[in-house]
């Protein structure tokens, strides 16, 4: 039999066209470049903020030969989108459009978003049958295919954290304003910046000790912190700018803007009181060209702030001083001496460092310029069981001698430039223990001490500095006892060296007398029920004594007032 007759190789029809179609990528997702939900200053990138969109694109094409009316409309494309580790995608809160061309990214965040990636992977599935032609096509000749991958980019958001506060100045004082900002992600650059002055950029330049009329001056232009001189009266507006450059955008933000104020020069007087431990700082700033004579007492800070420092910000003007020394304390029927008063008038140079002790405990009152003691006033006497305590002496005067047959003898009156660095505390101190400097001592009972020319603490003799010279040749801030600087200090010419200026010098009484009188030297303790002498005052003859008096102020308060001499 023929072998043709039994259909070995016989046909069957079919109506899938088995030449399927070739896929290829057409259109690949690029890196997107975006900003963070929330964001309200634009930067100049497309599309929506907070919102991210990717698109990947196949083409199908169909080989030949192919029978009539085959056409790949009669397949389907199946894509989905991936995370760069693989990770399948579905949509939720944030994606959409998963399984499209078009994957949607929303509420971006920086810096969480930053730095994601997703490809798009795509095939090709056989669909119906033509019912017209009665054939269909197959499933593609090759597939999944994947897309390269697309990254997100998010820019960090940067927000200002505290705004600079409004200031009032005279003209040629510095004034310092401070702010801060934040970035979301600092990972993709530092925050750079940038302080400006009615819209113009602020340079550094000069020298902040400059005179006055030596012009410009600023400092920190491009730091949270300014210094800035205020050259003209009127108003201007000063602020801060915080920006990062990434991905070739910028993204800043910037402070609210603050009156920049600038006033003829004032005569005030900036006082700052420091603690002799724990290292705390009060401050109070006077206008007594505008307002009158300010009066200093141990109630102004409180009685922990040992030491009262005074400048003048603005001007250069004459002050006039009222010291008062407190007087001795009373007992039983019997007075304690009257404290020394005095008035100095002497020319208050601006950013210059005065120092005044005995304020805060009521004492006798002993003010410095920089280091050199410049002028005391005596502590009265207190009074014994059986009489009265002697008066402390006025600027440049004696104590007076306390009542009794054994009354205290008072301070005696040392010249001017008569007291060296060798001192004597007052024997009040003699059942105390601290250490003694250099050659000093602790005078015996019942005598008063003997302060020194100028103050000697520690911290700045260890450095060595002498110590009757400025602790710098350039303008600083305070240091305490242990050498903490105080930041919020001002930057004035300094040389008071905290710790060690023997202030008290009062004699210790013996049997019911009373105490002697704090002073530049201190007065003897009274013996046998007789009161103590008072304190001396002093001069070291560099300002104009208007009037001293010897026990002068009859109250236990101690004060300072100040006025402008017009």
């Amino acid at each position: 039999m023929s072998p043709v007759a039994f259909h070995n190789f016989r046909s069957t029809q079919t109506r899938l066209d088995l030449n399927g179609p070739t896929i290829a990528i057409s259109e690949n997702p690029t890196d997107v470049v975006t900003q963070a939900v929330g964001v309200t200053s634009f930067v100049g990138v497309a599309g929506t903020v907070g919102v991210a969109t990717f698109i990947g694109v196949s083409t199908a094409t169909l080989g030949t030969p192919n029978a009539p009316g085959v056409s790949t409309s009669q397949g389907s494309f199946i894509y989905q989108w991936y995370s760069a580790d693989g990770t399948k995608l579905t949509d939720g809160v944030n994606i959409s459009g998963s399984g499209t061309t078009t994957l949607t990214v929303s509420n971006i965040t920086s810096p969480d978003d930053d730095g994601k990636s997703y490809y798009l992977e795509s095939a090709f599935s056989s669909g119906t049958y033509d019912t017209t032609t009665g054939r269909g096509v197959g499933n593609a000749l090759n597939g999944p295919l994947k897309t390269s991958t697309a990254a997100l980019k998010v820019l960090p958001t940067v927000t200002v954290t505290s705004e600079p506060t409004a200031a009032t100045v005279g003209t040629g004082e510095v004034v310092t304003f401070t702010s801060s900002a934040t970035t979301s992600d600092p990972d993709q650059g530092a925050l750079a910046f940038q302080w400006t002055v009615d819209g113009e950029n602020v340079v550094d330049e000069g020298r902040r000790d400059a005179l006055v009329s030596a012009g410009n001056y600023a400092s920190g232009a491009n730091t949270t912190t300014l210094e800035i001189k205020k050259i003209a009266v009127g108003v201007s507006t000063v602020q801060f700018n915080a920006f990062v450059d990434a991905e070739g955008f910028r993204v800043a933000a910037k402070s609210k803007g603050t009156n920049f104020t600038g006033v003829a020069p004032r005569s005030l007087v900036a006082l700052e009181a420091f603690t002799m431990s724990g290292n705390l700082i009060k401050t109070s700033t006077q206008d007594i060209g505008a307002n009158g004579a300010f009066t200093l007492d141990s109630d102004t800070f409180g009685s922990d702030y040992g030491i009262i420092q005074f400048h003048s910000p603005e001007d250069n003007y004459t002050m006039r001083m009222t010291l008062k020394a407190a007087k001795g304390a009373d007992s039983a029927n019997f007075t304690g001496g009257g404290g020394g008063t005095g008035i100095i008038d002497f020319r208050l140079e601006r950013n210059i460092e005065y120092t005044l002790l005995g304020i805060a405990n009521n004492s006798s009152i002993l003010l410095y310029r920089g280091s050199v003691l410049m002028a005391a006033v005596g502590k009265g006497g207190d009074a014994g069981l059986f009489a009265g305590g002697g008066a402390g002496g006025g600027v440049n005067m004696a104590g007076e001698n306390g009542d009794g047959k054994n009354g205290g003898q008072g301070g005696i009156r040392v010249g001017p430039g008569g007291f060296g660095l060798t001192g004597q505390w007052g024997s009040i101190l003699s059942n105390s223990n601290f250490t003694l400097k250099d050659t000093d001592i602790v005078a015996g009972i019942p005598f008063g001490g003997t302060t020194i020319s100028c103050s000697k603490g520690d911290y700045w003799i260890n450095q060595g500095i002498a110590a009757c010279v400025n602790n710098s040749t350039s303008e600083i801030r305070f240091r305490y006892i242990d050498g903490t600087e105080e930041s919020n200090s001002s930057l004035l010419t300094r040389g008071f060296k905290p710790g060690y200026s023997i202030s008290e010098t009062s004699g210790l009484a013996i049997a019911d007398g009373g105490n002697g009188g704090n002073g530049a030297t201190g007065g003897e303790g009274g013996v046998s029920g007789d009161g103590g002498g008072g304190g001396s005052g002093y001069t070291d003859d560099t300002f104009d004594i208007i009037n001293a008096e010897l026990g002068g102020n009859t109250t236990a308060n101690s004060t300072v007032t100040f006025q402008v001499v017009t």
